[in-house]
């Protein structure tokens, strides 16, 4: 018995008549380890009995799957429709599982060692939550236009008592004075960019100042008025590599559109309310032709950053809408660089969502029988995995008749292809230790040549790259980055059963049924691969 007792849901007031039947949200406090459980679902009447420690009363016995899931971090970007989202997503947690902070002033308070105690972060942290938690964050948040989001945010200190540029703004007296004061200009000048790039210690910064200092907010002022010393250009680019590392980025101007599809990929359930709306505040189109070019002038990175993430968003949409218009994936690139790694976790992914099947190897020869298997299950995409796309000098490939039918299917649009890339010395090192190959005779070997050969190939023939190290730290990633390439859908839990299902963990399990003969080697292709190097 792994917890006893749980959490009590109540029946609906009006009560329930004899036979009668009635639908209830079950809270439910998951055990804190991953795995298989039973639940077992009864009801009690307090102070009384549970009833199915009477006769003929058998409890609801369900066998349930708990997920290691990473702990979720909202990164609450001020002023983009944050505190709505906010309000919705602490209904999916119990209380004590929500991070009580929302601001950094606040968030120093609570003792470092009891951050892993929760599964949910919401607020104005930026980046200096994750290395508080030894669980890897499954960052999401919001992108909104920087003009809109800029006036709105004058606004908001306008309105806003405790903020610390309260009194600085009225004295101000209006918008044009706020944006040129150097006091005031961080606010609203690449906001989101900087607040994506923004790299700090709180508590160092938190030493700096008094009590009474950090009660009124001067903590927050430190950190969101540091300077970046790129250009636009660079800034732009680096917020950009930041944001494609998060699992989901809405877009405040399509909030319906945005919570529908977090929902959707998440399993979260997101209400779709907007919050913090003022009404009657004032009209960003009734400042000056002058204030808006010198906003514009201010926020030339999230400008940039905002059309990208809107092209994105659009791009994630339009994959959950259309089916996929190819037949095959083909895994390709180079020997130990983790291809059977990454054609296990995708193809893994996409049958657990209905859309794929895994064939293990075929070879540019074997590709002919394709189209009939593609048929036989219900026109699903194959998943397959190769390294040969073209021919070559390379002794250890000539037996190969047809070396560029993979290619051929390539051009065609029949076939899509992913690969993982991995730093070279590494690659090396794996190629000496998996085919016993001295490390100084690897250049010379065949496994080596074909990597060189062939990888150039694959990329001019659209393979999209993956990066080895972060598809071994970080596959839900990869994943959303091969569903976004590929125009699939992503689904987060799915992507975290694929993820788990590869695991070294997983890889002893498989490992064992495949001593006992209890295992298709095929379903797990090189299933001696999973979880090495």
């Amino acid at each position: 018995m792994v917890v006893f007792e749980g959490k009590r849901s109540k029946l609906p007031e009006c009560g329930i008549p004899p036979g009668g039947s009635a639908e209830v949200e079950i809270a439910l406090l998951p055990p804190p380890n991953p795995g298989l459980h039973r639940l077992h679902l009864t009801l009690v009447e307090e102070g009384v009995c549970w009833f199915d420690s009477k006769d003929q009363i058998i409890p609801q016995i369900l066998e349930v799957f708990i997920l290691k899931l990473s702990k979720w971090y909202f990164y609450h970007i001020p002023k983009t429709a944050g505190t709505s989202l906010h309000e919705s997503l602490t209904d999916n947690f119990l209380p004590e599982l929500v991070f009580p902070a929302r601001l950094l002033s606040d968030f120093i308070k609570i003792p470092q060692h009891e951050f892993d105690r929760y599964d949910l972060f919401s607020g104005h942290f930026y980046s200096a939550l994750q290395k508080m938690v030894s669980n890897k964050l499954l960052n999401f948040t919001f992108i909104r236009n920087p003009i809109n989001r800029a006036f709105s945010h004058y606004l908001h200190i306008r309105r806003a008592k405790e903020h610390y540029l309260h009194e600085i703004c009225h004295e101000l007296g209006d918008f044009n004075s706020f944006m040129i004061d150097p006091r005031c200009q961080p606010m609203i000048s690449n906001f989101q960019c900087r607040a994506l790039c923004w790299s700090f210690d709180p508590y160092t910064l938190a030493s700096r100042f008094t009590h009474e200092e950090l009660s009124s907010y001067r903590l927050e002022q430190a950190v969101e008025s540091l300077e970046v010393l790129e250009s636009d250009e660079e800034l732009f680019e680096n917020a950009k590599k930041i944001l494609n590392e998060f699992i989901f980025v809405g877009i405040t101007e399509r909030f319906s559109d945005s919570v529908e599809y977090f929902s959707r990929i998440t399993g979260l359930k997101i209400h779709n309310n907007h919050f913090n709306k003022s009404e009657n505040a004032p009209c960003i189109e009734n400042i000056s032709l002058a204030a808006r070019e010198k906003l514009n002038s201010l926020n030339r990175a999230d400008l940039m950053l905002h059309s990208y993430a809107v092209a994105r968003f659009e791009e994630f949409l339009k994959a959950e809408s259309d089916l996929p218009n190819f037949k095959y994936i083909v895994v390709g690139g180079g020997f130990r660089t983790g291809s059977t790694l990454l054609y296990n976790i995708i193809g893994i992914y996409l049958e657990d969502i209905g859309l794929g099947k895994r064939v293990g190897l075929v070879t540019p020869d074997e590709t002919c029988k394709l189209p009939q298997l593609y048929n036989q299950i219900n026109r699903r995409i194959l998943i397959c995995k190769t390294h040969v796309i073209a021919s070559s000098s390379i002794s250890y490939f000539n037996h190969i008749q047809n070396p560029d039918a993979w290619a051929r299917l390539l051009d065609s649009g029949d076939a899509r292809s992913v690969m993982s890339l991995r730093n070279e010395v590494a690659v090396k090192a794996s190629i000496a230790r998996k085919f016993s190959i001295p490390e100084e005779l690897v250049e010379k070997s065949d496994y080596y040549k074909a990597n060189e050969y062939f990888i150039p190939i694959w990329k001019k023939h659209g393979a999209v790259s993956i990066n080895y190290e972060q598809l071994v730290n970080d596959a839900i990633i990869s994943i959303r980055e091969v569903c976004a390439s590929l125009g699939l859908p992503f689904r987060l839990t799915n992507a975290q059963q694929a993820v788990d299902a590869t695991s070294k963990k997983h890889h002893f399990k498989i490992q064992a049924k495949v001593s006992e003969g209890t295992w298709d080697p095929v379903t797990l292709l090189h299933w001696n691969h999973i979880g090495t190097n």
